[in-house]
């Protein structure tokens, strides 16, 4: 595993170590992060993968991750843009229990395997819809 070093500024320890604390609670928390451009939300969502990955030591952090990889999981980033995408795979680096990517990206993964199945539907749904046209023309 690829181990970026982390940033030595720990200003905003408290919301990274609260977050992880909503996401490894039993059952887990929900929260909303809201900040303005610039004011560290995709640098402190590094830092919760960080430890809920183990990558950064964190009590139950730690404890997350092993469970996650017990259980062959992992935690799926999704973002807007594929710039978005590498900037969190640029700064969290080689992490197996993470996936970033984008809305269009996800999706896609899926549905990956089912491309045959999804191209005969799609074709039957079609010429179901040739037929009943044609039906209707002929009356």
């Amino acid at each position: 595993m690829n181990l970026v070093p982390a940033d030595d500024n720990d200003r905003d320890s408290k919301v990274v170590n609260e977050i992880c604390d909503y996401l490894t609670s039993n059952p887990p928390r929900s929260f909303f992060l809201f900040a303005g451009a610039g004011s560290g939300k995709t640098r402190t969502l590094v830092e919760v993968l960080r430890r809920l990955t183990g990558i950064e030591k964190h009590e139950t952090g730690s404890r997350f991750a092993a469970q996650l990889f017990a259980r062959g999981q992992s935690i799926r980033v999704i973002t807007y843009t594929r710039n978005a995408a590498a900037v969190i795979n640029g700064r969290l680096g080689d992490n197996t229990l993470t996936k970033v990517s984008t809305i269009h990206g996800f999706c896609w993964d899926l549905i990956a395997g089912f491309d045959e199945d999804i191209k005969d539907s799609l074709l039957a749904l079609n010429q179901s819809a040739l037929d009943k046209a044609r039906q209707k023309a002929q009356v």
